[in-house]
């Protein structure tokens, strides 16, 4: 529960208020020596921090948290807190390390039979080959091309409403780059009625100006995706 309120105080941009609230509740459990909280406290913990903006705080949990998982023999948490960190190091460019953690979360996923850590492992790592310009080897590479097959149809028809879900679904899952974008989309935006809607769409979407829409939908890699 605590971990659900840190995380909506961050949300509504109380984030050092979120943050003290964390590092209360580990010091706390720390004057018990409490281990088996902090670790399972961790990964929501790590992901909290992270969401705040503090990267190098966020890595410090995560490799204090790692340590006391292993200590306990937690292979499933460490795997949990393994792909926390992962999560961190993408966001702090370190792709290869990134990469190198997230693919062994996902091997003790698969190991232990952890049907979620699996799906979030294979979301972290589609995330990771996307920013490495390696979409072909994410393991969620068929969702995406299929999400920008909805956004597609959206632009084509037109249809506000299904462009945004389909953006949502797509940004969410990335696994595609500025070729699979020129290849689904360019033919359909050489119509400038077409180019019109889906520029003015887009800075509708993201809450921007007309100019700056347009620097975003002509980019290469896609800004869209990674906005």
């Amino acid at each position: 529960a605590m971990q659900v309120l840190a995380r909506a105080m961050a949300e509504r941009g109380l984030q050092e208020d979120a943050m003290q609230m964390l590092r209360d509740r580990i010091q706390e459990l720390r004057s018990f020596d409490d281990k088996r909280g902090q670790v399972l406290l961790a990964a929501a913990a790590i992901d909290i921090v992270l969401h705040c903006g503090k990267k190098d705080e966020a890595l410090a949990f995560a490799e204090q948290f790692l340590a006391l998982a292993e200590e306990l023999g937690d292979r499933q948490e460490a795997a949990w807190i393994m792909q926390a960190c992962s999560k961190v190091r993408l966001k702090m460019d370190q792709t290869d390390l990134a990469l190198n953690m997230a693919q062994e979360a996902l091997a003790t996923f698969q190991e232990l039979g952890d049907k979620n850590g699996e799906l979030d492992a294979k979301t972290n790592l589609t995330h990771i080959y996307t920013a490495r310009k390696e979409p072909q080897k994410a393991p969620n590479r068929n969702k995406a091309l299929d999400r920008l097959g909805l956004l597609a149809t959206a632009i084509s028809k037109k249809e506000a409403t299904s462009f945004r879900n389909a953006m949502d679904l797509l940004r969410e899952c990335r696994g595609v780059d500025g070729q699979d974008l020129g290849a689904a989309l360019g033919p359909l935006l050489e119509d400038p009625a077409t180019y019109k809607w889906f520029t003015e769409t887009t800075a509708e979407y993201f809450e921007v100006s007309l100019e700056e829409a347009a620097e975003l939908v002509t980019s290469s890699p896609p800004k869209p995706l990674q906005r």
